[in-house]
Order: C-alpha cells, then structure tokens, then sequence
C-alpha cells in the first residue's frame, strides 16, 4: 500500500508541477508526517525536488540562465540588497558573489567610501557608476548563464585579499545539506570567500529554502547572517537561533 502511494504521489506532483505538503495530504488522506516521509523517499531516489512549503517535479538541477532569474521576485530581491546594504560600513571590504540577489546590494552603497571585490559581471557592470567604491575584479572564463568570471586562477587571485564582509548567494539552502549551487564553475571562488572572511552574509529569497542543488559549497553553520524576504520555515528559525546565526527579514519593496 506505501509503494501505491508513493507511486501515485509521484505522478500527482508530475501532473502538478508544484504542489504544497498540505495539498498532499489532503488529497492521499495522510498526515503530514506520513506525506514528509513519502516525500523524502522520492527526494532521495532523485524523483522530485523539495521548494518553499512544497515540492516540484524534478527539472534536472540545471541553472536558470541570469536574465531569467533576474525578474524573478525583484521586488523581494531589492529589499534583500537595501538590508544587506545596512551592514556595510566605511572602510569595508566586501566581496559580492554573483547573482541576482546580491548584485542588488550595489543600487543601496552610495555614500559609503568600501572596496568590492567581484567575479560577477552584473556586480562590475553596476558598481562602475560610483564614485564611492573601489572596485577589484577576479577575473577568469566567463559563464554566460551564471553572467560571472571562474576558474582555478580566479580562486587564487581572491585568496589573497582580506576581506571584512561576504555577501554570498544560493540556488538552495537547507539544515542538511547547507548552501548549495547550481553549478561547479563557482565552487572554488565562492568557498575562497567563505574561507577568507570574518563574516558571511546570505542573501537568499524565500524560493531558496529547503532546496538542494548540485554541489555545498557552505554549512549554515559557517553563515552569521541570513537574509531573506519572507520569515522561513518554523524549523529554520529555531535552527538560526540555536546557533546564534542573525535572522532578518527584509520583507518586499
């Protein structure tokens, strides 16, 4: 009767697309413990993939191209960069890794005398118009579907700044698994700035929760700061309590 079950489950989130965890139990009659235990078994067998307060058919783990992402939930993305913004002071030296989220951190700098250093195209294309930031690039091959620099030589020519705070990105975020990325191109630059800072500074809307994607490239317990849009999950906010990690909730512009 389970393996019925989960096989049906499994054709009803394919026909959905995007279905909610109460929607499944209300359709196959269950509790939710018994739907987050079919669900993690079809997780694990690489069937489907967990969301925001639900789950999805499996899309194959690939990458959304950048101009795609970048409409996505601007308003949530905006209000993310404005908060993260706050936290810089003058003086600052401040690596921001490539996406859409964080590239929103440059439009909120103005007036501040700090230092960006950047692979992200979007990140230089923008912070070229202020007078106030100094700007290093780590450079290497561009990707056109993250819109950044990568590679060996990237990597090592971050390594050897200081840096005061990261604004890093994600394509999941969960307890388990910590931050993961779509992509391995950006493994090595986004683990350097982890590695070389005193503070790490998440950048991920609502849709990044409970979402795992193809490599970690960081714990949530080498992040101080979360920022998102939308209060996740009860479990995430317990979680950031219990280890002192700085929950903020921009809201959206």
């Amino acid at each position: 009767m389970k393996d019925s079950r989960i096989n049906e489950m499994k054709e009803y989130i394919e026909k959905c697309g995007t279905v909610s965890m109460e929607d499944l139990s209300k359709e196959f009659k269950v509790s939710l413990v018994t739907v987050r235990r079919d669900v993690s078994e079809l997780q694990q067998a690489g069937l489907i993939e967990k969301v925001y307060g639900g789950v999805r058919k499996k899309s194959g783990g690939n990458l959304i191209a950048f101009e795609e992402r970048e409409i996505r939930n601007i308003d949530g993305k905006m209000a993310i960069g404005r908060r993260a913004a706050e936290l810089v002071a003058d003086q600052d030296i401040i690596f921001i890794d490539s996406g859409t989220t964080t590239a929103c951190v440059v439009d909120f700098l103005e007036g501040r005398q700090v230092t960006v250093i950047t692979s992200s195209l979007e990140v230089i294309e923008k912070a070229v118009k202020y007078d106030n930031i100094e700007l290093i690039c780590v450079t290497g091959i561009y990707n056109k579907t993250t819109n950044s620099f990568a590679g060996i030589d990237t990597a090592e020519a971050l390594g050897k700044y200081n840096i005061t705070k990261a604004f890093m990105a994600a394509s999941g975020v969960t307890i388990e698994s910590g931050i993961t990325h779509a992509s391995p191109w950006e493994y090595d630059i986004k683990t350097t700035a982890v590695k070389k800072t005193g503070h790490v500074i998440l950048m991920a809307d609502e849709s990044k929760f409970d979402v795992v994607t193809l490599v970690t490239y960081c714990t949530l317990q080498q992040v101080h700061t979360v920022i998102t849009d939308v209060r996740p999950p009860e479990e995430y906010v317990e979680y950031f309590e219990e280890q002192g990690i700085d929950l903020q909730v921009a809201g959206r512009q």
